[in-house]
């Protein structure tokens, strides 16, 4: 079965399935815990609004700028990117 991805990434050429949240879910459970120890709900949800609105960003590099991936711009990219890419050595023989 082969993976069907769903967005290029402008800065990196990466290819994902499906966009990153921006921010760290870990910071994220973190504040969510110490504020309904200490703080109350205050700057948890906030963060969590911020994590989840906006521009979602590569799963790679973590910039903003994704297109779909069968958009004309993501098939320019693969010519570049791949372009850019060394080819691999030949293999050696064994005598």
């Amino acid at each position: 079965m082969s993976r069907r991805f769903n967005l290029v990434c402008c800065q990196c050429g990466g290819h994902a399935q499906k966009a990153s949240y921006r921010g760290s879910l870990g910071v994220e459970i973190l504040l969510w815990f110490f504020c309904t120890l200490i703080i109350g709900f205050i700057i948890a949800p906030i963060y969590s609004i911020y994590r989840r609105c906006g521009k979602s960003v590569c799963p790679s590099c973590g910039a903003v700028n994704l297109v779909p991936a069968e958009s004309p711009r993501a098939r320019q990219l693969d010519r570049e990117f791949a372009a850019l890419m060394p080819t691999p050595p030949p293999p050696r023989t064994t005598r």
